[in-house]
């Protein structure tokens, strides 16, 4: 028997923190570690999904990749899920191309973003989802992952 050759390096977190009032609050955090990232076309695949309150408060999720914000959403979403999922393509020693994908899972909304991102890949990298709302509790995480899949993986098909 032969074994595909992909390596993947998968991190999950599925703690439920909820944000506290008003202002951004880190809902989940989770590092790559350095040097993850070392071949051009090496790729993240980041999955986050936030729960949103059956309240009509106004409320923001966001979802980064260092200090960038890659997806996000804000408005009245009620008694939903923002469910977000992402690649991340090394470009270069100080490069990464995301493309993002953000579904609210109850009315089918979909919004997509893509950002180049300048960063030092030799540092550890941040990953977080993070909530704003009015009252505690108006968002609520429900999983944080990530995957490592490198450049030219041939699945030996």
């Amino acid at each position: 028997m032969h074994l595909p050759s992909l390596a993947v390096f998968n991190t999950v977190k599925l703690d439920r923190i909820g944000n506290v009032g008003a202002g951004e609050d880190t809902l989940l955090q989770l590092w790559v570690p350095p040097s993850i990232l070392r071949n051009d076309g090496d790729c993240l695949f980041i999955h986050a999904t936030v729960a949103l309150a059956a309240n009509a408060n106004a409320k923001i999720s966001r979802f980064y990749v260092a200090t960038t914000t890659i997806q996000g959403r804000s408005g009245t979403d009620n008694n939903s899920i923002h469910d977000m999922r992402a690649y991340c393509y090394r470009r270069g020693p100080t490069s990464l191309w995301t493309i993002a994908l953000l579904a609210n899972l109850t009315t089918a909304t979909q919004i997509v973003e893509q950002n180049d991102i300048t960063i030092d890949l030799e540092n550890p990298i941040e990953i977080k989802i993070t909530g704003e709302g009015v009252e505690d509790g108006d968002l609520t995480s429900r999983v944080l992952r990530y995957a490592y899949i490198p450049a030219n993986s041939n699945f030996d098909f």
